[in-house]
């Protein structure tokens, strides 16, 4: 289901916010009535929203993974950001493949692999210490 929804909002032909700017201009207006520095604008939200759409697939693939083959995260999250903008790029020409979405995504990839391999190793201490080991 969440690989549907990166592809949805990813692969579509039309970017996800067209026809969508005053909506997201008033919840950036919002975001600063409640504290949002002003510096932080629409550039800034879709930065983030990289960031934020990938976190759970990098969880995802890392819990998926092996213990001894999470490493494999590490590559294949950014390969796949990688084909996500160049399938933007060649087949989609309403859409805008970018560097910086890379990165975002693989922040977002990374972010989610630590969280993953944190809770994997919590999750073995715990069950250790039940053991007795």
């Amino acid at each position: 289901m969440y690989g549907a929804a990166v592809a949805l909002v990813t692969l579509t032909p039309k970017p996800i916010d067209h026809g969508l700017k005053s909506n997201i201009a008033a919840l950036i207006d919002m975001m600063h009535s409640f504290g949002v520095p002003g510096w932080f604008g629409y550039t800034e939200l879709e930065w983030t929203m990289n960031v934020v759409m990938f976190v759970p697939l990098g969880f995802c693939v890392t819990l998926a993974l092996p213990a001894g083959r999470q490493w494999v995260a590490i590559v294949l999250l950014p390969l796949t950001s990688i084909a996500i903008e160049t399938a933007q790029y060649f087949l989609l020409p309403a859409r805008f493949a970018t560097v910086e979405d890379v990165l975002a995504n693989s922040l977002g990839g990374l972010i989610g692999f630590l969280v993953a391999v944190v809770l994997r190793a919590l999750v073995h201490r715990r069950d250790a210490t039940i053991r007795g080991e």
